[in-house]
This record gives C-alpha cells, structure tokens and sequence, in this order.
C-alpha cells in the first residue's frame, strides 16, 4: 500500500501535483487499487489503514468489526460505491 501525490502536466509543459493524496494498494485477489484520498496527507494515511483493515476482513471471509464498521458510514458515497466490492459475498469484478 502507498499513499502518493499524483502529477499531471498543464498546458504550459510545467508538471503540477494534484491536491488530492492517491491510495494505492491489492485487495483480496491481489488486484491493484486505487482511489483518491483526502488533501491531507495524515487523513489519506488513515484511510489506507482502514482500506487495509477492510481487505484483510475481506480476505478472511468475515464481517467488519464495529470501528470499521463506523467508519464506513461515515465515509463519502463515492469512497463508500467504489469500495462495494470489497463488502460483497460474490466474486470482485475484473
């Protein structure tokens, strides 16, 4: 898992970073993932560590604790529909 500033170039050839902190990281089938994280790094960090938490519950077939459980419902709709498919029962998606 890694948490990295993504960089683009703008029109003007000079390269830029993106505000947002990328999280990176294999779930249970060892697919590579990625989705955006926060501005603030520590945040991103904590969010990687729950990430991780989820996909190890994942990979053992079992249901998240309480915590992770919070910080499910309290997570953004986009975070919440793009990690879906680490809550299902079913085979993930390719």
């Amino acid at each position: 898992m890694s948490v990295f500033r993504r960089t683009y170039t703008d029109k003007n050839g000079k390269t830029k970073n993106i505000k947002k902190w990328s999280i990176e990281f294999r779930d249970h089938d060892q697919t590579l993932r990625r989705v955006d994280g926060v501005t603030d790094r520590a945040a991103s960090m904590e969010l990687e560590r729950n990430l991780q938490r989820l996909v190890a519950f994942r990979a053992a077939a079992t249901n998240p604790d309480l915590e992770l459980c919070r910080f499910l419902d309290s997570c953004p709709d986009e975070l919440r529909s793009r990690s879906a498919w680490l809550l299902s029962t079913s085979p993930s998606p390719r």
